[in-house]
């Protein structure tokens, strides 16, 4: 391939240049991908993954695209299972997604599938019984977590990470590493301190309402009436804070 440097250095293919269908079609499997993020991708897998297990297990042909009947079949049986109707719901958008990449039929689409979906909610009208965080519990957090925690360090590191989740909804995925592997924790060097103004501002580069690279910021403003003030507790934490890592909220390597 014969390349031009860009004007901000990129290589870019010659105007001339035609690529291969071969070429074309891993093109378009890479835009595809990347048009759905990671923590959904892992959830469709499952979805697939949990409606292949239900056709073994009851002897069922596992072929694609899935049968209408099987797909039936198959919701009733996370029904009995237990299964929330949200999940369920979940699973069959996995199991369309499948459908829809590869131009089969809609399932969503299908009548019975809708009145299965709605049968689910209607039969699992449960009360909610999580409750929200308020003020008086995160202050009922603070007051346990020298029971639970290793050092005075962590205590610190705790008090301030809850304390600036409480007072601006951060997901825990935009604070902290998670087991998903999709997660963008601030970093150290995105906080910064307004001594002026009694102000934290905190760069967030990726959030999960905009996942397209336009970063979002946060100031977080000192709470002087309150025992659980982020921006305190936030300054305390970073004076403790290890050096020479990238992550503003991180453990410490000797817990001891």
């Amino acid at each position: 391939m014969i390349q031009r440097v860009g004007n901000r250095g990129s290589s870019l293919p010659h105007p001339n240049f035609i690529p291969t269908v071969e070429c074309l079609q891993r093109t378009a499997s890479k835009l595809v991908q990347a048009g759905i993020s990671g923590n959904t991708a892992l959830t469709y897998n499952t979805a697939v993954e949990s409606f292949n297990t239900f056709r073994k297990q009851y002897a069922f042909r596992a072929e694609w695209p899935a049968r209408h009947n099987q797909i039936v079949l198959y919701i009733a049986f996370c029904f009995e299972k237990g299964l929330a109707a949200r999940t369920i719901a979940t699973y069959v958008a996995g199991i369309a997604f499948v459908h829809k990449i590869n131009d089969w039929y809609d399932i969503g689409e299908s009548f019975v599938v809708k009145k299965l979906l709605e049968g689910c909610k209607r039969q699992h009208r449960t009360r909610d019984s999580r409750a929200p965080v308020t003020l008086t519990m995160l202050s009922k957090i603070w007051e346990v977590l020298p029971l639970v925690c290793f050092s005075r360090y962590e205590i610190t590191l705790f008090k301030a990470a809850f304390s600036v989740a409480f007072f601006w909804l951060f997901r825990v995925g935009e604070l902290a590493v998670t087991q998903l592997g999709e997660d963008h924790p601030i970093q150290y060097a995105d906080v910064e301190f307004i001594e002026a103004s009694s102000v934290c501002k905190i760069i967030v580069r990726f959030t999960k309402t905009s996942q397209y690279g336009q970063p979002a910021i946060v100031k977080l403003r000192c709470e002087h009436k309150s025992q659980v003030c982020p921006v305190c507790t936030l300054r305390e934490y970073v004076s403790k804070r290890p050096l020479g890592r990238v992550y503003c909220f991180v453990m410490q390597k000797d817990r001891g």
